[in-house]
């Protein structure tokens, strides 16, 4: 599924992508006491090494995608960038992440076998983009206020935590979400809040992300890699802007909601059959 989704990135990822799989730069499986999620560590001129907790889900297929994404684009810059340039920033980071899971579900969702299974995969694109554009911004704006208390001097503890973060969830999903006890404690499952203001890359990465993603299906690879091979060369707005996504624009943003548009109403149509 991986090789199907990437090959329009090209033999040079394509070739990257077999070195992953079969010369164990990937640790698959769930273990005891191993560290849960995904994560991906790079050496610079060597190769990345990715922890995966597999579990033959198309969740675990996206997270492999995810995670190949960091790994490619570690690998492509440390080929082309000195040591100084070669690590490139989370802000970039994100996007080579999530432009790999587009381009997962963009090629589910064509090959889809009938209508029943290209709604589900359609249902996962969308919580895609909710999950990354939509709640990160959430999860950004609650650490902002957080961080805002603190500096004017305000108490804040467990409680106040839940407070406003009950308070933005009705915010974002409207006054007839439901908000109960264990939704208010929500903020105390998040790891990114200890490394602070990280889940706006998200945000950023995804909108970039499904910007590249059709471009290189309309137009193929060659902006996109450019943009990996450049590493951490130049700021993240520039290397962005040199490969056609601007950031400093609202278009990459707007061109997501409307991608994500497009998928609710060819969901509605299969629903309506």
């Amino acid at each position: 599924i991986i090789y199907s989704a990437l090959s329009p990135l090209g033999k040079e990822y394509g070739d990257i992508l077999y070195k992953a799989f079969n010369e164990r730069w990937i640790d698959v499986y769930s273990s005891e006491n191993k560290v849960s999620g995904g994560y991906c560590l790079s050496v610079y001129d060597d190769h990345p090494y990715i922890l995966l907790n597999y579990n033959n889900t198309l969740g675990s297929v996206s997270t492999l995608a995810h995670e190949l994404g960091h790994a490619a684009y570690e690998y492509i810059s440390s080929k082309n960038q000195n040591y100084f340039n070669s690590n490139p920033s989370i802000f970039t980071h994100e996007v080579a992440s999530t432009t790999n899971e587009a381009l997962l579900y963009e090629v589910l969702i064509r090959n889809a076998n009938d209508d029943k299974e290209k709604a589900y995969y359609i249902t996962q694109y969308l919580d895609l983009i909710k999950d990354t554009v939509y709640t990160q911004t959430m999860y950004a704006e609650f650490e902002k206020t957080i961080h805002e208390m603190v500096e004017d001097g305000k108490n804040v503890n467990a409680l106040v935590l839940n407070d406003v973060w009950g308070n933005l969830l009705k915010k974002y999903y409207g006054n007839d979400y439901e908000v109960d006890q264990l939704s208010m404690v929500g903020w105390s499952r998040i790891p990114h809040f200890y490394n602070s203001f990280y889940v706006y890359k998200y945000a950023t990465g995804c909108s970039a992300g499904i910007n590249f993603a059709q471009d290189i299906l309309s137009n193929g690879p060659e902006n996109y890699l450019n943009f990996l091979r450049k590493g951490g060369s130049n700021y993240p707005l520039n290397l962005l802007k040199d490969s056609g996504v601007n950031l400093s624009s609202t278009k990459p943003i707007e061109s997501t909601i409307d991608k994500f548009d497009s998928l609710l109403k060819e969901l509605e149509k299969i629903l309506e059959k």
